[in-house]
C-alpha cells in the first residue's frame, strides 16, 4: 500500500539537488546552524567547524525527515510538573539506562499518558548525555494525527538526522550512503538506511532510543522488520525504549525478543499518581473552583468523582 507520505517522498527524491553542487539559496551560505540546537554539546560546537555544519544541513536537508521535537515539547506542555518521576526511580529503568543491550517495553491502554511519560524519559536522558559527546538520545513519536509520522522509513531517517547532529565529524558510512544514492539524486531506501544507522550508532559509548507509540505506525509489519534487524545488531552500545499497547502485529514482536521482566504495565494503579497530581493542581488553578478550596467535603467530593470517571485514562483528565 503507498501512502500519501510515500509519494511526498518520491516528489521530493525527484527534486533533491546533487550532493556537491547544492541549488537552494539557504545552502549556498545560510545554512541552518546545527551547533544551535538541542542535541549539540558544548565541545560540538567547538570542535565542528561552519563548513561541516553546512555540509550537515544539506544531509538533513536531503533526508527530509519529520521532526519529533514536535511532538516532544508539545507533550511537555501538557506534562504536570512532578509527573512521571516515578518511573525514573523504578529499579527496572535504572537497569535498563546501564545494562548491554538493553530493551524495556512501557504498556498500557490507549489514553493511559504513554506520551506525556515519553516526554519525561526523553527529558531525562537528554541531561543525562548531554556533557558527553560519547552518548546521546533519539527518539521518535509515531503519531496517527501526522501520515509523515506513521512511517517506519521517515522513522529511520528522522533518527539518521538526530544522530549527526550529535557527530562530531561526518561518518564514513553516511558518505557512502550518499554516494549510494547518485550523490543525493534520489532518497534512500529502507535498506541502505538501516545499514547507515547500523554503522553510525556505534560511534557512541551509549545510545538511547525512545520510540513512542508503536501501535500508530500505518506499517506495523514493516516497523517489526524494522526492529528485527535493530535486534539482529546486537550493539551493546543500543537501549530501545518502546511506548505502545499490547495489539499485534507487534505484541507477538516482544514476545519473541523482550526478556521476561523487561517491560512496565501503567496500570491504573500506577497511573493515578500522577492523575492525582494534575487534577489537584487544576482544582487550584480552575476559575471559579477557589472558592471551594476552604471546603473540604465538596473538594473532596469533586476530586473523587473525577478520579473515578478517569479508570486510569490520562487524556480523559487533560481534556476536561
Amino acid at each position: 500500500m503507498t501512502s500519501s507520505s510515500s509519494q511526498d517522498d518520491i516528489d521530493r527524491s525527484e527534486k533533491i539537488p546533487g550532493y556537491a553542487t547544492p541549488s537552494h539559496p539557504w545552502q549556498e551560505g545560510n545554512a541552518v546552524d546545527w551547533n544551535e540546537t538541542e542535541g549539540a554539546s558544548v565541545n560540538e560546537r567547538k570542535t565542528r567547524s561552519r563548513s561541516q555544519s553546512e555540509r550537515l544541513s544539506r544531509i538533513h536537508d536531503w533526508l527530509s525527515a519529520p521532526d519529533p521535537s514536535l511532538n516532544y515539547h508539545k507533550a511537555l506542555r501538557q506534562r504536570q510538573a512532578g509527573t512521571g518521576l516515578w518511573l525514573l526511580q523504578d529499579e527496572k529503568f535504572k537497569i535498563w539506562k546501564e545494562a548491554a543491550a538493553s530493551r524495556l517495553l512501557l504498556y498500557g491502554i490507549s489514553g493511559c499518558g504513554k506520551t506525556i511519560l515519553s516526554s519525561t524519559i526523553i527529558e531525562h536522558l537528554l541531561f543525562h548525555c548531554h556533557d558527553d559527546v560519547r552518548m546521546v538520545t533519539v527518539y521518535f513519536y509515531f503519531d496517527i494525527n501526522d501520515t509523515q509520522k506513521q512511517d517506519s522509513k521517515l522513522m529511520l531517517q528522522s533518527l539518521l538526522s538526530q544522530l549527526l547532529l550529535r557527530s562530531e565529524m561526518i561518518p564514513e558510512s553516511v558518505d557512502t550512503l550518499i554516494s549510494s544514492c547518485g550523490n543525493g539524486q534520489r532518497q534512500p531506501s529502507l535498506y541502505e538506511l538501516l545499514e547507515a544507522l547500523s554503522q553510525v550508532l556505534q560511534q557512541f559509548t551509549h545510545v538511547y532510543l525512545v520510540l513512542d507509540a508503536l501501535n500508530e505506525c500505518e506499517q506495523g509489519n514493516k516497523l517489526v522488520d524494522v526492529l528485527e534487524a535493530m535486534d539482529g545488531w546486537q550493539l551493546d552500545n543500543l537501549h530501545l525504549l518502546m511506548t505502545g499497547r499490547q495489539e499485534r502485529p507487534i505484541d507477538e514482536f516482544l514476545g519473541r525478543h523482550l526478556k521476561e521482566g523487561y517491560s512496565i504495565c501503567l496500570h491504573r494503579n500506577v497511573v493515578d499518581q500522577d492523575i492525582l497530581r494534575y487534577v489537584l493542581q487544576r482544582l487550584g488553578d480552575e476559575r471559579g473552583l477557589p472558592k471551594w478550596n476552604g471546603n473540604a467535603d465538596i473538594m473532596r467530593e469533586i476530586l473523587t468523582a473525577v478520579m473515578r470517571d478517569a479508570s486510569g485514562m490520562y487524556v480523559y483528565i487533560s481534556v476536561q
